[in-house]
């Protein structure tokens, strides 16, 4: 599977309406995991970007499967869409006769709300879209300067706080614990050679391998 994440739904059939249950989280802001949506047939006339749709799916082993996504842009012979969680769009395009129906509202503990779509639902999801790639590139960039911090081996000159070393036999073998105002922030396994440290430890805190 791609970096996308699929939303998935299972067909129910109630009072002559189709109606799916969502799960995944790749429209998650909109919908939360067990909405009941509500979906109609519609020709692709009546499909606009901004409108959240439901189409059929070919995965790569053959399996059939629903989706949940929003229109983004349409062609003559298909749409563009995208999971107001997911980075990127969906491809290939989705064919018109893929298409099962528009999702105009959905059920949450008992309550019905009317789903956003057209222009207003597309400028919602531009932004959460945005949101999401600024949390993303956030987070690239701090793991990036984390790493370059740990290794430039500047904080252990500047942060020294009082760790100390418990070495005890287990039936899981040899460990060596790290101490902190009492809570264990790492633990080495000397039999596995396993190494594990909670953050911001790990810069303070030498690999075992270096460190005996």
């Amino acid at each position: 599977m791609d970096q996308n994440f699929i939303s998935e739904i299972v067909l129910d059939i109630h009072d002559g309406n189709g109606v799916r249950f969502y799960c995944g989280n790749s429209m998650d802001g909109v919908f939360l995991l067990g909405d009941r949506l509500l979906v109609e047939p519609v020709s692709h006339s009546e499909i606009h970007p901004g409108d959240i749709i439901i189409f059929r799916k070919t995965y790569s082993n053959d399996a059939q499967g629903e989706v949940v996504h929003r229109v983004v842009s349409k062609k003559p012979l298909a749409c563009f869409t995208r999971g107001d969680n997911n980075l990127f769009f969906d491809f290939p395009p989705v064919f018109w006769e893929q298409v099962v129906g528009k999702v105009h509202s959905f059920e949450r503990d008992g309550r019905r709300t009317r789903v956003v779509g057209g222009l207003s639902g597309l400028y919602a999801s531009q932004a959460r879209w945005l949101i999401l790639l600024v949390k993303r590139l956030g987070k690239t960039a701090f793991r990036r300067f984390y790493h370059i911090l740990r290794q430039s081996g500047f904080v252990p000159k500047v942060w020294r706080p009082t760790i100390k070393k418990i070495s005890l036999e287990t039936s899981e073998g040899f460990l060596v614990k790290y101490l902190y105002n009492q809570r264990t922030v790492a633990m080495w396994n000397r039999t596995t050679r396993e190494f594990v440290c909670d953050k911001p430890f790990d810069l303070v805190i030498l690999p075992p391998e270096d460190d005996f």
